[in-house]
C-alpha cells in the first residue's frame, strides 16, 4: 500500500508541506523510526511513513482534513530533532525542543503559521487533538502486528502493553485490544483492516 499517495488524493493541498518535509535537513524525515532500528528490523518504517499513517487513520476516524493535517504533521519537529524512544527524555525538555523547531518551520515551510497552529492543536490536545494523539500511539502497534511474522522473536509486544495503558476512549481502546488478540489473522494486510474498522467507529 502506498500511504503517500493514498494520503494526496484524499487530500491534494497536503501535498506540499508533505514534499517539503522530505527535502529539509537533508531528508532526515525519511530516516528509519528508533524503536524499529533498536529492535534489529530491516529497511524500518520511515519517521515520514508513520506520519502518513496517522494522517490517513485520523481521516478514516473523523472523516475530515482538519484530522488528516494534525496527524500529518505531528511527527514534524523530527525533521530536525532526534525521535526519541518516550521514556529516554524528559516530557518538558522534549516539548521545549519541538517547539523551538516548530518556531523554526513557520518559517520555511509553505504557508507556515497554518502548519505551526494545526500541529500546535495536536501537542495541546485540544479538540480532536487528543483523539488524534492516540491514533498516534496506536500505529506503532498495527506496525508490530506486521512485522510479526518476519521477527518472531522481537519482543514487540511490549508496543502493546505500553500503548493500552495510554489510550482513553474506550471505542479506541476496543479497537486495540481486537487488532492485538487477532493479529494473526491480519499480518498481511494490517493497516487495511485498521482503517476499515476506524471508519465504522462513531465518534460523539
Amino acid at each position: 500500500m502506498n500511504y503517500e499517495s493514498q494520503l494526496f488524493e484524499i487530500a491534494p493541498s497536503i501535498r506540499e508541506v508533505m514534499l517539503s518535509s522530505k527535502r529539509l535537513n537533508n531528508g532526515s524525515f525519511l530516516r528509519g523510526r528508533t524503536g524499529w532500528i533498536r529492535r534489529g528490523i530491516k529497511n524500518p518504517e520511515s519517521i515520514y511513513e508513520h506520519s502518513c499513517k496517522v494522517a490517513l487513520a485520523a481521516f478514516y476516524l473523523f472523516g475530515n482534513n482538519e484530522a488528516l493535517e494534525l496527524g500529518a504533521i505531528h511527527d514534524f519537529p523530527e525533521i530536525f530533532e532526534v525521535d526519541h524512544i518516550p521514556w529516554e527524555i524528559d516530557n518538558l525538555e522534549k516539548m521545549s525542543r519541538e517547539y523551538a523547531v516548530m518556531r523554526k518551520l513557520k518559517e520555511i515551510l509553505p504557508n507556515g503559521n497554518h502548519w505551526y497552529n494545526v500541529w500546535d492543536k495536536y501537542e495541546t490536545r485540544t479538540g480532536i487533538g487528543e483523539l488524534v494523539y492516540e491514533l498516534d500511539k496506536i500505529c506503532p502497534v498495527i506496525q508490530a502486528i506486521e512485522y510479526l511474522p518476519d521477527y518472531p522473536n522481537n519482543d514487540l509486544e511490549e508496543f502493546y502493553s505500553y500503548t493500552k495503558k495510554k489510550i482513553r476512549n474506550p471505542k479506541l481502546l476496543t479497537l486495540l485490544d481486537e487488532m492485538w488478540l487477532k493479529r494473526e489473522e491480519h499480518t498481511k494486510n494490517v493497516y487495511q483492516v485498521y482503517f476499515d474498522k476506524l471508519k465504522k467507529i462513531q465518534i460523539n
